[in-house]
């Protein structure tokens, strides 16, 4: 009887071990590099590797490397822009306005072109 009560304490003990582990393994999944990456974002760093986290770290010409979730790109900066933000949408130029928002860039949709 006791011998059956210690097994069964270790079988509830365990379970409840795989559980805890999976929560955790999800917790550190949800937080991954590489699961951002995976949605759409992107890592940019300039030549020593460091990254860059605003548009005002990079400087027009430039050389950075992008870091995709299969793959990256080495690339030049054609321009900086700090105002833009992420969905940020310039407002529309009203009747006697001087200085109009710039142009939104080309938005891609998934399978699709620049549009």
């Amino acid at each position: 009887a006791a011998a059956a009560a210690l097994r069964s304490r270790a079988r509830v003990s365990l379970a409840r071990g795989r559980a805890g582990f999976a929560e955790l393994a999800r917790t550190l999944d949800a937080v991954s590099p590489l699961r951002t990456l995976a949605r759409g974002f992107a890592a940019v760093t300039d030549r020593e590797g460091r990254i860059l986290t605003r548009a005002t770290d990079a400087s027009s010409g430039q050389s950075v490397a992008v870091i995709l979730a299969e793959g990256g790109l080495d690339c030049r900066v054609e321009a900086v822009h700090p105002e833009r933000r992420l969905h940020s949408r310039p407002r529309r130029a009203l009747p006697g306005d001087e200085n109009p928002s710039p142009a939104p860039p080309p938005r891609v949709e998934p399978g699709g072109d620049l549009s």
